[in-house]
């Protein structure tokens, strides 16, 4: 299938093969597949959308399996897409790598030092390195920039946020605003 299928056929079987794989506990092998598949999608100019996708996939499965370098590495390749939506999910995707390796300051470089920067997401991600590097203060006052922005996408992030951080007090006000 790899040689000899239809574009679109390759496609659909390798991403099910590596679903399969990952399944059963194989991650190496599921990893080899997507890069594999992603690589031969980017070679093709018509492809690289789903190019992007696939390389989004491999990011998720090292996140599933907690191999933060290995997910930082595919980030990358996300970030430098032509696609200003897919560059935003590396950033943000590196930036949650580095957070879970506890590299703080790694992190909010990565989202400081881009274009995409004004994003209410990145402000919440922001905030969130704040938080897990004990600055408290500092990620609230984060929250409360993209709260007076009031970006609906900026703040059902923050409603996110703070649901995960299981501070309930702080959605209520933030909900309120999302309706008006």
């Amino acid at each position: 299938l790899r040689t000899a299928a239809p574009r679109s056929l390759q496609k659909r079987s390798m991403g099910k093969l590596a679903e399969l794989l990952a399944h059963q506990g194989r991650t190496d092998e599921a990893a080899a597949i997507l890069a594999e598949l992603a690589e031969g999608l980017a070679a093709s100019a018509d492809d690289t959308e789903a190019s992007d996708l696939t390389w989004m996939e491999l990011t998720r499965l090292h996140a599933q399996e907690k191999q933060w370098h290995a997910m930082a590495e595919v980030a990358m390749r996300l970030q430098a897409s032509d696609d200003v939506g897919v560059a935003l999910e590396g950033m943000l995707l590196g930036a949650e790598a580095e957070l879970q390796q506890g590299r703080y300051g790694a992190a909010l470089r990565l989202l400081e030092d881009s274009t995409l920067a004004d994003d209410p997401r990145v402000a919440v991600k922001k905030a969130e390195v704040r938080f897990a590097a004990d600055e408290e203060k500092l990620g609230m006052e984060l929250l409360a920039q993209v709260v007076r922005a009031g970006d609906i996408n900026g703040l059902l992030a923050v409603v996110q946020f703070h649901l995960e951080g299981e501070r309930h007090e702080e959605v209520l006000p933030v909900l309120r605003k999302s309706l008006k």
